[in-house]
């Protein structure tokens, strides 16, 4: 991946997170390794846990055992 690749891949990052915290809706995105890549403040309050603890859950299989 070239710098301006990791550029690009950055700020797409930083939109996508932008508009996530934006909603009205709790939001949180896997990839296809079941790894959580996004989780936005309205998923950490439906899910009653605070920003800090959600940061620290790497995958589904951890986020289901808050359940």
């Amino acid at each position: 991946m070239s710098v301006s690749d990791t550029a690009s891949h950055i700020a797409l990052q930083a939109q996508l997170t932008a508009i996530a915290e934006s909603a009205d809706v709790g939001l949180a995105l896997f990839d296809a390794e079941q790894n959580l890549s996004l989780a936005n403040a309205r998923f950490a309050e439906f899910m009653s846990v605070e920003r800090e603890e959600l940061a620290q859950i790497k995958t589904w299989g951890a986020l289901a055992n808050l359940l």
